[in-house]
C-alpha cells in the first residue's frame, strides 16, 4: 500500500458504521469489517477505485450517492500496521488468525458458521487490511476451506484499506466531492 496516494472517504454522518448498523445489527458478521470502520483507496491520478464504485450508475454496494461524499488526502502515520490480502489464502490466514464465527444468515455461505475476522482481536496485530487490486480481482466470493473452518470475502467492493479507529489515519486536504462528475475507468488505469 502507497502510504502518500491514499484518499479518504467519509460521508455526511460522522462514520460509516452509524450509516450501516441500522441496516443491520450484525454489521461485523455482514460486513466483514470492523463496527467503526474507516476506507482509504489508493490515488491514481485524481480518482480511486472507491471513487469508481461510488460514482457508478445506479450506485454499487452499501455507498451513498456521489454528492453525500467527502474525499480527504490520508495522512497514514508511518507505524501504522497494514496486512495485505492479495488472494483467498491471504484473507483465510486473517481469519483463522483472529476468528469470528460469522451468524449472519444473509451472506453468500448462508453464514452460520463460516469463519470472519474478529476485529476487536485483530486491532492487537494491525491497524489496517488493505485489499490490494490484486485481491480485488481474485478473492472476492471465493470459498476457501481448511480443516479450521471456511471463509469467504464478499463484502468488499473495492480495492482499498479498512482501516480500525485509531490516531494513526488523518484527514488532510480535502478533495473536489464526486458528486456530477462522470468517471471515467480508463482514464483511472493510466
Amino acid at each position: 500500500m502507497d502510504r502518500t496516494r491514499q484518499v479518504l472517504i467519509t460521508d455526511d454522518q460522522s462514520d460509516a458504521a452509524q450509516r450501516s448498523s441500522k441496516r443491520n445489527r450484525n454489521w461485523e458478521d455482514y460486513a466483514q469489517r470492523h463496527t467503526h470502520w474507516r476506507l482509504t483507496s489508493t490515488l491514481h491520478g485524481a480518482y480511486s477505485c472507491v471513487d469508481a464504485v461510488i460514482a457508478a450508475p445506479g450506485g454499487l454496494g452499501d455507498w451513498p450517492s456521489p454528492s453525500e461524499q467527502r474525499r480527504f488526502i490520508a495522512e497514514v502515520d508511518a507505524t501504522a500496521r497494514v496486512m495485505e490480502v492479495s488472494t483467498p489464502k491471504d484473507w483465510h490466514r486473517l481469519c483463522v488468525a483472529f476468528p469470528r464465527r460469522n451468524n449472519e444468515p444473509y451472506t453468500p455461505l448462508d453464514g452460520e458458521g463460516t469463519l470472519s475476522p474478529d476485529w476487536s482481536r485483530l486491532t492487537e496485530q494491525w491497524d489496517g487490511i488493505h485489499l490490494t487490486f490484486a485481491g480485488l480481482l481474485t478473492t472476492p466470493f471465493v470459498r476457501y476451506s481448511t480443516a479450521a473452518g471456511a471463509t469467504m470475502l464478499w463484502s468488499w467492493d473495492s480495492e482499498g484499506t479498512t482501516w480500525a479507529p485509531g490516531a494513526f489515519l488523518k484527514a488532510g486536504a480535502q478533495l473536489e466531492t464526486l458528486g456530477g462528475h462522470d468517471i471515467a475507468f480508463p482514464a483511472m488505469l493510466d
